[in-house]
């Protein structure tokens, strides 16, 4: 089942709690790349008047394209940003 009900709950906490940055934390990388996908769909269907920019990263991917995911993170107003266990696994980056 699409992870439908936890992006909404993101959602939420962005506008109730005046959330500006969240990470989302999943066991798989295919379910961190399913919430992506939902939470994109979903954050788009609302029409946010400040958008919720969605990335995501993994350890599979190349050092360049994890590195401009966590830039836009950085750069968005706004932004979730889902993994599978790499944050919590050593990525430093400081001030995110």
């Amino acid at each position: 089942m699409p992870p439908l009900e936890p992006a909404l709950a993101v959602q939420a906490a962005f506008d109730g709690l005046g959330l500006s940055r969240a990470f989302t934390f999943h066991s798989l990388n295919r379910r961190a790349a399913d919430f992506a996908a939902v939470a994109r769909a979903v954050f788009a269907a609302l029409g946010d008047a400040e958008p919720i920019h969605v990335g995501r990263v993994d350890g599979h991917m190349p050092p360049a394209e994890r590195q401009a995911q966590l830039d836009a993170f950085r750069a968005a107003p706004r932004s979730l940003l889902a993994n599978c266990k790499l944050l919590t696994e050593g990525v430093d980056e400081p001030c995110l």
